[in-house]
């Protein structure tokens, strides 16, 4: 199997991705990584109930039908590790990103409800919590702040790199690596836990 295209708001489109997974090895999954793209930007005013809602579906609920679907084959394979990708948010909020302020702690919520009920049957359930890192998203985040504020591009980038104590961005190899670890048997005595990957952003 190349890849399934699945739209993460819609929940039969998940339930579709579980069936075709499942379907595809012979074993139950070992490895789950919950991620999806981030909600739209916005301060509080500017967030109507339909941003609120796309904003829940995208970020919380995928996560929960995602692990609805593979963390009941990990649980009764007595193994398993499954990571979400959440914000730095969940460590400090963000100015002008209310619904992301506001949704991803729900997400680490759930995976410490999770963490000790999973813990017995083998499955360990973690965060990764990326601040500022070399991406699109990033990219697009930047601009529209720039054109929010009046700056240009390369002032709000370097007001966003004063507020880092490592002095730069993140690269997508260093959530990768964090991702990694809690997937490997070194993290096998881990659970319920968020690391923040921000270069110290949100200690500042």
């Amino acid at each position: 199997m190349d890849g399934v295209v699945c739209d993460l708001t819609e929940a039969s489109c998940i339930g579709q991705l579980a069936e075709a997974a499942l379907a595809l090895w012979s074993a139950p999954p070992q490895v789950l990584v919950c991620n999806a793209g981030g909600p739209a930007p916005g301060g509080f005013e500017a967030v109507d109930d339909a941003a609120w809602r796309t904003g829940f579906e995208l970020t919380f609920l995928s996560t929960a039908r995602l692990l609805r679907h593979f963390g009941a084959a990990m649980c009764e394979a007595g193994e398993g590790r499954v990571v979400t990708i959440t914000s730095s948010t969940v460590a400090r909020p963000m100015s002008g990103l209310t619904v992301s302020n506001a949704l991803r702690p729900a997400v680490v919520a759930l995976v410490r409800e999770l963490a000790p009920q999973w813990a017995p049957r083998g499955v360990t359930v973690n965060n990764v919590a990326p601040g500022f890192t070399s991406t699109v998203r990033v990219e697009q985040l930047l601009t529209e702040a720039a054109a929010r504020t009046g700056l240009t591009l390369d002032e709000v980038r370097a007001a966003r790199l004063s507020a880092i104590p490592a002095g730069r961005m993140g690269e997508p190899s260093e959530v990768a690596a964090a991702v990694a670890y809690f997937c490997s048997p070194a993290a096998g005595y881990v659970t319920g836990q968020t690391l923040v990957v921000d270069g110290g952003a949100s200690l500042a």
